[in-house]
């Protein structure tokens, strides 16, 4: 159990529904194994209502909604591959160069930064993690709309913490 952030007071009759963590977890777990059935097929296999389906599951990401064309998004849907992740399995090091982002679809990641400059690393194993992400969340967005291999880097170190399934879509 976790504390609440806030308390919700309710200043007329109303009717709400509630749903547990536990079935949260269970119905992003369904949206992401049906993702992952249709990421399984082949490009060219995919159907218009596959395209479509994707499209639903991830037009929320800003990266998918930022562009402007309903074509665009179609075509980043169609590309999509999934990639699967080992526990322990870093899929990114902070500072090399990226070619494609991702987007967890089962499982969940860590991210991890190196805190002070280069030459500190070595001496003070400055790494911390930043976040812990889960299913739903994209990331790496930066590194396939950079203009430049410095803009290409990444940023962060990402590491699976369980068995996970990304999409991911390259350059």
């Amino acid at each position: 159990d976790q504390l609440h952030a806030s308390t919700v007071t309710a200043t007329t009759d109303c009717v709400f529904a509630t749903l547990t963590r536990d079935d949260f977890t269970r119905v992003n777990t369904e949206i992401g194994e049906q993702a992952v059935a249709i990421l399984d097929k082949s490009f060219f296999e995919r159907s218009d209502a596959d395209i479509s389906s994707l499209l639903l599951l991830f037009n929320h990401l800003p990266f998918i909604s930022k562009l402007r064309s309903r074509l665009l998004q179609q075509h980043c849907c169609r590309f999509l591959r999934v990639k699967r992740v080992q526990p322990k399995q870093v899929l990114y090091k902070q500072g090399e160069v990226g070619d494609e982002m991702c987007i967890i679809l089962t499982g969940s990641l860590k991210v991890e930064k190196w805190r002070g400059s280069s030459s500190r690393r070595a001496a003070s194993g400055g790494r911390g993690e930043v976040a812990r992400c889960r299913v739903g969340t994209a990331f790496g967005e930066s590194v396939i709309t950079a203009n430049s291999e410095l803009g290409r880097r990444h940023e962060t170190t990402v590491t699976a913490n369980d068995d996970a399934i990304v999409a991911t879509l390259s350059r």
